[in-house]
């Protein structure tokens, strides 16, 4: 084993485990974003992060963590939260987005805007009263919901999403897909 080849392995497991056990955020936010610049993840990697991203990835961490295995799927999780509009869709993402849940994601729309205090507990209230008043399943409103936002359908809590990225920011992703 070459040298290099060995040294990877080392950093792969070093940050790995720095995953599972590191409390400090911002440490850890850093390391992400220091990897992320080799893996070309960002594609500007002179380009640093907008407060408000980094509210909202330290945010949604403790969740991405706990769902992450490596510091890879880390990164991809947290991807979202970094790209500029519009989202790209994956093809999953543009297959649900049919005439009807983009009708229904307009209507949740107009009810985030009067949403006054933006957390995970109102969104949750609020969506799950949407679905009842409309007769629909949670999922018909969470996985359109999560593509718009995320560009994909796997993703965290999709009240998490919305809470992290904040009112403003799921307005415009949602303006810009509709």
């Amino acid at each position: 084993m070459t040298n290099k080849l060995c040294t990877k392995k080392y950093v792969w497991l070093y940050l790995t485990l720095l995953i599972k056990v590191n409390d400090n955020y911002y440490e850890l936010l850093f390391k992400i974003f220091k990897v992320n610049k080799k893996l070309e993840i960002i594609k500007k990697t002179e380009k640093s992060l907008s407060k408000s991203q980094e509210r909202s990835i330290l945010k949604i961490l403790p969740e991405i963590k706990k769902s992450s295995k490596t510091i890879i799927d880390m990164i991809e999780s947290l991807s979202f939260i970094i790209t500029e509009g519009p989202i790209k869709l994956n093809e999953d993402s543009k297959e649900i987005l049919t005439v009807e849940t983009k009708e229904n994601i307009e209507k949740i729309k107009k009810i985030l805007q009067t949403l006054d205090t933006w957390d995970t507990s109102n969104i949750e209230q609020l969506l799950k009263d949407f679905s009842i008043s409309e007769g629909l399943k949670f999922k018909d409103i969470a996985l359109p919901l999560r593509a718009i936002l995320t560009g994909t359908l796997s993703s965290p809590s999709i009240y998490n999403i919305l809470d992290c990225l904040g009112k403003d920011e799921v307005i415009n992703r949602i303006n810009d897909i509709l």
